[in-house]
């Protein structure tokens, strides 16, 4: 992938300002010359190292879709197949979570009906025991649990149906072009689909949640139904939680999807989303790519007008 230099990188931003200056809004005459004053760019990810090229990493890598991005830019670091649709599987939950944090007060209590159950991985929740919203999300968030999902989804006003509407509505209003979804859980199904780049995004969107935000970075937890006499000990599903540098944010396995993961790395005050979907050792291709990425870009500030 050919690296901008930063003048060029600069006017790609500019550009694609004008490109977004809506139409329909007629500019009199005599504003068109007026400079246009950017307080600042900043901080832009520049690449400086040629030690590994994007080639020569992504040989080394087995995942078969990849993208890295700039938290605070969303800009493009690394990628692989980044726009092409692949099942999502677990990462799913993100959207999932979401959606029920748009619907839900977190102490709202939810009772486990008889259609809750769900194959793949499970907690287990007893049918007929209540649980709060918060405790169901750290269920779907920490254990990846299918089961939470589905509970989470079957209490919306309109029901099950709707609440998986939401989730394709608010894939719509993140611009999220290429990604559908058929179930809460992130079961393979036809048309249950994203990219790695829309992922990217999503994550992005998902860690602005304090809330999520701690959840996605315990490597364990416990929750009880509202009686307190239930108890599950859940164990985070991602084995790079408790890193340092690490601070989420999901797993995710199916056929389709083969092994995912979705990683947040900050380093310096610096934050970048790893996504990888069919990968063959996740942890392994994620560790690689996030050594290259800060030994291959710095962060630098910019002002321009």
């Amino acid at each position: 992938m050919p690296r901008l230099r930063v003048d060029q990188y600069l006017a790609v931003i500019v550009f694609s300002m004008v490109l977004m200056t809506p139409v329909a809004i007629a500019v009199p005459l005599q504003q068109l010359s007026t400079p246009v004053n950017l307080k600042a760019v900043a901080p832009i990810p520049v690449a400086v190292a040629d030690d590994l090229s994007d080639e020569e990493l992504l040989a080394t890598v087995s995942a078969r879709s990849i993208a890295v991005i700039d938290v605070e830019s969303a800009s493009i670091l690394l990628q692989r197949h980044a726009h092409e649709p692949i099942s999502p599987a677990s990462t799913t939950k993100l959207m999932t979570a979401l959606v029920a944090r748009e619907n839900y007060d977190l102490d709202q209590i939810m009772t486990v009906s008889s259609g809750s159950a769900s194959v793949g991985h499970v907690i287990g929740f007893p049918v007929g025991s209540q649980f709060t919203v918060k405790e169901l999300l750290k269920a779907l968030l920490i254990s990846s649990g299918n089961d939470a999902a589905n509970i989470l989804a079957q209490h919306h006003p309109q029901g099950y149906i709707q609440f998986v509407t939401e989730m394709n509505q608010q894939a719509q209003a993140l611009n999220l072009t290429q990604t559908s979804f058929t179930n809460p859980a992130g079961l393979d199904a036809f048309d249950h689909q994203t990219t790695a780049f829309e992922l990217s995004l999503l994550a992005r969107e998902f860690m602005k949640d304090d809330f999520f935000r701690t959840i996605v970075d315990e490597e364990e937890s416990i929750i009880t139904d509202v009686s307190g006499r239930i108890v599950f000990n859940l164990y985070n599903t991602n084995q790079l939680i408790g890193r340092s540098d690490v601070v989420g944010i999901k797993t995710g396995t199916t056929d389709l999807a083969g092994e995912a993961l979705i990683t947040q790395v900050e380093r310096d005050g610096k934050a970048i989303i790893i996504v990888l979907l069919g990968s063959q050792n996740r942890y392994v291709d994620t560790e690689q790519i996030m050594e290259w990425v800060f030994r291959q870009y710095r962060w630098e500030n910019f002002s321009v007008s």
